[in-house]
């Protein structure tokens, strides 16, 4: 079996442009916000920090440590949050023109009388907006990383959360892509989604 050219062709395009690396870039510095305030609200509420000593009169004290549990839910919970929100606002947004902008373009007789069946041409398309959206998944992995420094994160953790954002981005974008096919402009369709 020969790779599908709607999924190379796909990914060439997605990946080629200045966009990608604007959206990745944002998506990482936004991560990096909202991680960096919520550690910060939390240590500072209940007195943690790393390094430092307290100043109680003119006495020193060392304080003590990032307690792991304390940080760790919060955090975990609003990094998972935060990636579910990614994929189910972006996945539908990427996909909501899988078949609707070839119908504007003017493309779809073209990809239609190609060799290709209709479902290696739906799959191409899908999993080519897929391919992006898993680079964004990635992204989040440093985050993931510190938590598991932090203690009581386990990698299987992880790799089920991934495994369920990646499942909840297919059914996303099989959602997409079926108003994108039901609709003639990729305007109506994404509002549908």
């Amino acid at each position: 079996h020969k790779i599908n050219p709607v999924l190379v062709s796909g990914i060439k395009r997605r990946m080629r442009g200045p966009r990608t690396l604007i959206l990745m870039s944002v998506y990482f510095l936004l991560l990096l916000t909202v991680f960096g305030i919520t550690y910060q609200s939390i240590a500072g509420a209940n007195n943690y920090y790393y390094y430092g000593y307290s100043s109680y009169g003119s006495m020193y004290v060392p304080r003590p440590g990032v307690q792991g549990m304390d940080l760790l839910v919060p955090m975990y919970a609003l990094l998972v949050i935060g990636i579910l929100l990614l994929v189910l606002l972006l996945v539908p947004a990427l996909n909501a023109g899988n078949i609707s902008s070839e119908r504007e373009k003017q493309t779809l007789d073209l990809l239609i009388s190609s060799k290709l069946s209709a479902i290696r041409i739906i799959m191409g398309k899908v999993l080519a907006n897929l391919a992006f959206t898993l680079f964004l998944l990635m992204l989040a992995l440093p985050f993931f990383a510190i938590l598991y420094l932090f203690g009581s994160i386990q990698p299987l953790d992880v790799l089920l959360i991934f495994l369920f954002m990646v499942v909840t981005a297919y059914a996303c974008a099989s959602i997409a892509t079926f108003f994108s096919a039901l609709m003639k402009r990729t305007a109506m369709a994404a509002i549908l989604t």
